[in-house]
């Protein structure tokens, strides 16, 4: 999420944490258990992408990052696999915040 959000200068996504009432709703209607989710979830153009997917609709759609578009012909399950890995290894990558992040709107 920060790094979209540090990237996003368009402000062409927003977050919902899974914990709220929207986020939880959306969550329901994808089929997303709210109580152990596996994975991000990005609706785009009412399609909803999951693990890698999403991560490259979300990546391809900001600057610089368009040539993460090239990545969709690698096939899915290899993705996935090496989504998963870095998604279960991401404190120890990337590190650990103490606090959870909640987006707020960004003054214009």
């Amino acid at each position: 999420m920060r790094f979209v959000i540090a990237r996003d200068a368009a402000e062409r996504f927003s977050f919902l944490p899974i914990q709220g009432d929207d986020g939880g709703r959306l969550a329901s209607r994808l089929g997303i258990d709210r109580d152990a989710p596996e994975t991000n979830a990005v609706v785009l153009g009412g399609i909803a992408y999951f693990k890698s997917d999403a991560a490259i609709q979300v990546l391809q759609r900001l600057p610089g990052w368009r040539w993460t578009a090239c990545l969709d012909v690698v096939p899915r399950g290899l993705r996935d696999w090496f989504y998963d890995r870095i998604a279960r290894n991401r404190y120890r990558l990337f590190g650990r915040s103490d606090v959870c992040l909640i987006p707020t709107r960004r003054p214009r």
